[in-house]
């Protein structure tokens, strides 16, 4: 009977030590892919409007169901406040999955006020407890969908180091209020000498777009590849961070 009982105790630790290591409790740990992204400097280009938006992106965690999940957190000009924006990306399906958008104007957090020298710390205080305040939720999504943090790689895109991506085939529409508005285009893959993916945004007011960078998946299977939509919003443009993945094996680069 002793033996029994520690049989299942011991089963018990074991089960506990090797459960899913989500990353909930070390938010403010997580490194933000934004810092490594300048599309102002992308390939020489430069932004076509008044662009003052640049939304901070981090990668949250990986399931070894194609999946991934992300977050935006993005100050919401004009109305003011922040918007943190969980977000579950289908690999397969290049397409979001669920999000869980959580807005500061819903709780009594301080808000960050800019020109103050402790500005980013504050966002970053601000954001964690936007975070938290959802923990819950954000943590049975997670559990749901098997989420794991691993380890991945970021490659910023530059034209000088990488020839095998770009974007091409752009259609633009005339729109009576913005002028010149891209109504689509595609992500040339000069290797398989293909068009892999065609992003429609009709919908909205989009200005401009910049490959920004490459996620390798740590699980070898994916590699994410990151654009930047600039679009109109309340007084200028904003940047709008674009995801679609590829399997692995159609993109020929050595040092991957």
């Amino acid at each position: 009977m002793k033996f029994k009982i520690l049989t299942i105790l011991l089963l018990l630790i074991f089960i506990v030590s090797c459960k899913p290591e989500y990353i909930t409790h070390h938010f403010e740990m997580i490194e933000r892919i934004d810092l490594f992204v300048q599309p102002l400097q992308i390939a020489g280009t430069k932004y076509n409007y008044s662009l003052y938006g640049f939304p901070r992106v981090r990668v949250l965690g990986w399931s070894e169901q194609n999946k991934f999940a992300y977050a935006t957190e993005r100050l919401i000009e004009g109305r003011g406040g922040w918007i943190l924006d969980i977000i579950i990306f289908d690999l397969v399906k290049n397409e979001n999955l669920y999000t869980i958008s959580i807005d500061s104007f819903d709780y009594d957090f301080e808000e960050p006020i800019w020109g103050q020298a402790d500005y980013e710390e504050k966002v970053d205080e601000l954001i964690k407890n936007l975070f938290m305040s959802r923990l819950e939720e954000i943590n049975n999504v997670f559990k749901a969908h098997g989420f794991l943090w691993r380890d991945f790689d970021f490659i910023p895109y530059t034209a000088q180091t990488d020839k095998t991506i770009h974007i091409d085939n752009i259609i633009w529409a005339e729109n009576d209020f913005l002028g010149n508005i891209i109504q689509s285009y595609d992500l040339i893959m000069d290797n398989a000498e293909e068009s892999f993916f065609s992003q429609t945004v009709s919908n909205q007011a989009t200005v401009g777009i910049y490959l920004c960078g490459l996620i390798i998946s740590p699980f070898g299977n994916k590699i994410i590849i990151v654009l930047a939509e600039e679009r109109f919003v309340f007084e200028g443009t904003e940047i709008f961070y674009v995801f679609t993945s590829i399997d692995i094996i159609r993109y020929d680069r050595t040092d991957i």
